[in-house]
């Protein structure tokens, strides 16, 4: 077709077209920008903060009508000793939790009510939760630690919080005791409020139990749980147990695959979080495929966050062929998010897909150099994803940490 326009066009007006035809194609693509500052909210739009603190997991969401939710707020043991210590990519002064609210302070107009009018916990580990150490400061009462989501809720007031675990809190885990008992003590406080609820995450339409600032929204937005405490929401409604019986699992891998799994869908666009539910848990051959099973149910994904921060057996070609998402976010934090073999196998197998990750760890960046897989993710900070009501090509910036 073009040729057969350029017969009939000068040069001139043939360059005029062509420059036309690209315009508009990268208009159509989607764009990567790099910003200082997170661009500001407007109605009608729904914007994904993947926040990048390189001590935890942390996402903030603005839904069309301003209404926002928080999912997570991790903050890590900084009394552990770790082989590969974390880099804070705040001033020493700050603290993961006070960093996340810092952030989300950025992006609430000052139109809107400055609060979390949703928090989901996905699961009870420091870097989701945040970790009471010796360095976190207490509450103004003294009544339990600043770290993570009770650090956050120190200063942005929060009016509803649904978790992994409500109302019952096993006590048995010692990788969690801590931060189980820590975040009762915060909740007591919390439950003084008359405007605040404290709530069980659950499978199915999660628009009814949220709070939403217009009830029109609830028919443009859609909300699922696909998954909770090792069961998972089928395609017919139907649960299904998955981990009945997961007593032979090390309690680090326990805990993660009874992870928080949600899909916000919003027009064409779908993005979907599961905390650290992983595809091959280490102890049991019981766990292995949990994911799997999860992707055969949620329909086509359009933002897929990795679960487990993309470490190795966090996906499989199973996953992928499931819900044949464009993009792929990667939470990373620590060394190994994302493993190289995940990195490799996208390369591979599915290369139209396109890798988004947050600020990674030196020593993870110098591996994938090392490896020649660098060029393989888009990274930079802070991940923003903005999906405007009817238009096709939704829009990414990297927001400098």
């Amino acid at each position: 077709m073009i040729y057969s326009i350029r017969k009939f066009c000068s040069p001139l007006t043939f360059f005029i077209f062509a420059l036309l035809l690209f315009f508009l194609n990268v208009k159509d693509s989607f764009s990567q920008i790099k910003k200082d500052y997170p661009p500001r909210w407007k109605k009608g739009y729904l914007d994904f903060h993947q926040i990048s603190t390189g001590m935890g997991n942390s996402c903030f969401v603005q839904f069309p009508d301003g209404t926002n939710m928080l999912i997570d707020a991790g903050a890590i043991n900084r009394d552990y000793l770790r082989k590969y210590p974390p880099v804070a990519l705040f001033d020493s002064a700050q603290s993961a939790g006070s960093y996340i609210a810092d952030y989300i302070r950025k992006c609430i107009p000052s139109n809107l009510p400055f609060q979390l009018d949703n928090v989901i916990i996905t699961h009870f580990h420091d870097d989701h939760v945040g970790y009471p150490d010796t360095q976190s400061s207490w509450s103004e009462g003294g009544l339990y630690r600043l770290s993570g989501i009770t650090d956050v809720g120190s200063s942005i007031p929060i009016k509803l919080i649904l978790d992994n675990k409500w109302p019952f809190y096993e006590p048995s885990n010692p990788i969690s005791e801590n931060i189980i008992r820590n975040y009762q003590l915060f909740l007591l406080e919390q439950q003084k409020k008359a405007d605040f609820r404290i709530d069980s995450f659950r499978l199915g339409n999660l628009n009814e139990v949220l709070n939403f600032r217009s009830n029109r929204i609830k028919s443009e937005v859609a909300l699922t749980g696909n998954a909770v405490r090792g069961k998972y929401l089928k395609s017919d409604g139907s649960i299904e147990d998955f981990l009945k019986d997961c007593s032979s699992l090390n309690p680090v891998v326990q805990e993660n695959n009874q992870s928080c799994a949600l899909t916000i869908w919003y027009g064409r666009h779908s993005f979907f979080s599961a905390g650290d539910i992983d595809n091959q848990a280490y102890d049991s051959v019981k766990s292995v495929g949990f994911a799997e099973e999860i992707s055969k149910n949620t329909g086509r994904i359009s933002f897929y966050v990795a679960g487990h921060h993309a470490m190795k057996g966090a996906i499989s070609n199973q996953i992928i062929e499931s819900i044949t998402p464009d993009y792929f976010i990667v939470p990373a934090w620590s060394f190994g998010h994302p493993d190289l073999e995940i990195v490799e196998f996208f390369l591979k197998n599915h290369p139209t897909i396109k890798l988004l990750s947050t600020q990674l760890h030196p020593t993870t960046r110098n591996d994938l150099t090392n490896a020649g897989l660098s060029d393989q993710l888009m990274t930079g900070g802070h991940i923003m994803i903005r999906i405007k009501r009817n238009k096709k090509t939704p829009r990414l910036f990297f927001i400098k940490p």
